[in-house]
């Protein structure tokens, strides 16, 4: 992946975090939940994908392993941190609103641990 897939997630939680100030109105914050959600979406595919290209490091030679691994985590393990700091920094602006939002479970559940651990 490349270094542009790390920042569309960073420019879009900049940008509704940007919102809670620039927008009076509150019209971008209002598509906060589906902002949040289909990150969360984003992050468990980005999780599943970095599982299986793990799983087929196993299978490489023990020479190859190794740059293997080191380019799963450069590549996809960017953009997921990119991902989790996007939820977190959304999470942590809109903190004293966050109750007025209606999440799924999955994703509340989600969006707890990527606060919490990150």
């Amino acid at each position: 992946m490349a270094n542009h897939d790390v920042c569309v997630p960073t420019a879009l939680s900049n940008l509704l975090c940007a919102s809670l100030i620039e927008d009076p109105y509150g019209l971008a914050s209002r598509d906060l939940p589906k902002v949040v959600e289909g990150l969360v979406l984003y992050l468990d595919q980005l999780e599943d994908v970095q599982k299986e290209l793990r799983a087929k490091a196993e299978l490489k030679p023990a020479e190859q392993k190794a740059a293997w691994l080191d380019e799963v985590e450069r590549s996809v393990g960017g953009v997921e941190g990119a991902v989790r700091e996007g939820v977190k920094a959304i999470v942590v602006e809109f903190k004293e609103y966050m109750g007025e939002f209606k999440f799924a479970p999955r994703v509340a559940e989600k969006v707890q641990v990527v606060v919490d651990w990150g």
